[in-house]
């Protein structure tokens, strides 16, 4: 990823197995490709190492990137969807089992 826009890190406690994993998301900056045509990148980091780069893409850079956040979240979700998880800000918080967070409070939707 040349540039990044946003970055966040959330750490997943996973009870079963008592294994805390950090979760980097980001996405890049919107690019345009030729006329009509932009695209963000994303990418999702497990415990630093740096996972594939994606694609959203849309035709403007307002749509490119509401696009790319619809699919980062969708594939966080995919990414623990057998696992019974939960989200934390910081890893003490997931050591402790404090202050959970939602993924609906990380992409929060329009009501």
């Amino acid at each position: 990823m040349a540039k990044s826009l946003a970055s966040i890190t959330i750490y997943v406690y996973e009870p079963a197995s008592k294994r805390i994993t950090k979760v980097t998301l980001s996405i890049g900056v919107p690019e345009q490709v030729r006329e009509g045509q932009w695209r963000v990148t994303w990418r999702i980091d497990l415990n630093d190492e740096m996972g594939p780069e994606r694609h959203g893409a849309g035709l403007d850079a307002w749509q490119a990137l509401m696009v790319t956040i619809s699919l980062l979240k969708l594939e966080t979700r995919l990414l623990f969807r057998k696992q019974s998880v939960s989200f934390h800000y910081t890893r003490e918080a997931a050591e402790q089992q404090t202050k959970e967070v939602s993924l609906e409070e990380l992409f929060p939707k329009d009501r």
